[in-house]
């Protein structure tokens, strides 16, 4: 898939509305969630158990609540954005792997079973980020891709 054009070039994420660009139109999906951190920080045990992966409560242990609280929030969007791709799929935050890049940026793991298969899930590309306050966490997803990804799919979703 061709990069879009100059930012001024792409759609606005935030209205999901598609721009012209060159090389094709573009369409962008976003979904944001938040909690606030005091909610994660009185249920953390419970929350990590229910919702992290052994890897990743190994990787939280000793971190901030923040850090809890922002993976949960990124894995709520994810459950979101993806109920609305593929309707009928059940999904939970733990159908959902992040891990931290080297530079400390959130990564998407592979996606769950249960959409590999399903095209739209497939399409285009997805961009994850995590930010907090001391008081409120929020994980933002967006799903980009072409309005010619519509037809057929453009491989694995990052």
């Amino acid at each position: 898939m061709s990069e879009p054009g100059p930012r001024a070039s792409r759609p606005n994420a935030s209205s999901g509305a598609a721009a012209a660009a060159p090389g094709g139109r573009w369409h962008s999906r976003a979904v944001c969630a938040s909690l606030p951190i005091t909610t994660v920080a009185a249920e953390r045990d419970e929350l990590e158990a229910a919702h992290f992966s052994p890897r990743e409560r190994a990787e939280l242990a000793g971190r901030h609540v923040q850090s809890v609280a922002g993976r949960l929030a990124l894995k709520r969007a994810l459950c979101e954005l993806f109920a609305s791709v593929q309707p009928g799929v059940a999904l939970s935050p733990r159908d959902f792997e992040i891990t931290d890049s080297p530079t400390g940026a959130p990564v998407l793991g592979p996606l769950p079973a249960t959409l590999r298969d399903a095209p739209a899930a497939r399409r285009g590309r997805l961009f994850v980020s995590i930010a907090h306050s001391k008081a409120q966490a929020v994980g933002l997803v967006v799903q980009e891709r072409t309005l010619d990804d519509r037809a057929e799919p453009a491989g694995d979703a990052r």
